[in-house]
């Protein structure tokens, strides 16, 4: 996932793209802070809820791949710690995601 993003950023910035130079170099400055010992790794802020992906990964095999966007909301309204109300279709593509990233074994 994070390879195929800084691949698609570095062609984008090669090809003069102002966004993609401003994302290639706050890239590096974060690169070099944690090269620098300046990074805390505990401070760090990720796109994906940790909680919701980790729910995914590990619900995959047992039948949250089969659930519609209606059921997927439901389950992750039981079982989410985050305690906020889920939406059907963002977990989805975040299930879309995960399933592109990292296909089945059957699906390679």
């Amino acid at each position: 996932m994070l390879a195929s993003a800084l691949r698609n950023v570095t062609k984008k910035y090669r090809n003069s793209d102002f966004k993609a130079a401003k994302q290639f170099h706050k890239l590096n400055l974060e690169f070099d802070k944690w090269r620098f010992g300046l990074l805390d790794p505990n401070k760090l802020k990720f796109k994906t809820d940790l909680d919701h992906f980790d729910l995914m990964i590990f619900g995959m095999d047992l039948g949250l791949e089969l659930l519609s966007d209606g059921e997927l909301a439901s389950c992750y309204d039981e079982l989410c710690p985050c305690e906020k109300p889920h939406f059907g279709e963002n977990l989805r593509k975040l299930r879309d995601r995960i399933n592109k990233e990292f296909p089945p074994k059957d699906k390679e």
